[in-house]
């Protein structure tokens, strides 16, 4: 998906990920989310980098990070769905996860890029 923009993506996987199944609704939400997220990248970021991690922690939460070297941006700054009547695709993104049970955490600043982090816990 950014190799034709130009952009260098890279993946980082921390350890080998347990064997856990996930339900196809599961699967196919998160895979909806890192697909916006990725989308933000190539449409905003004006970045050269990304950088995809993932990884399970001890207490069995699932994170995905996407991180670029983009132009960033204020997020306090960034209208709602309700003051602009349209969708917003960060605002999805928090909304998706909260409804999965996780959480979606973005920082960002202008002129040093941004981070989204997913994070759900999953059972052992």
């Amino acid at each position: 998906m950014l190799s034709p923009s130009g952009i260098d993506c890279r993946f980082q996987g921390h350890d080998p990920l347990p064997d856990l199944p996930l339900p196809p609704h599961l699967r196919h939400e998160l895979m909806l989310a890192v697909k916006e997220a990725l989308h933000n990248i190539l449409k905003h970021a004006k970045a050269k980098h990304a950088l995809i991690t993932f990884g399970l922690d001890a207490h069995h939460v699932l994170h995905i990070s996407l991180q670029d070297d983009g132009q960033g941006f204020d997020f306090s700054q960034v209208p709602s769905r309700h003051q602009t009547r349209r969708s917003m695709g960060l605002e999805d993104l928090q909304h998706r996860l909260t409804n999965l049970g996780g959480e979606c955490r973005i920082d960002s600043e202008p002129g040093k890029g941004t981070c989204i982090t997913f994070l759900l816990p999953l059972s052992p």
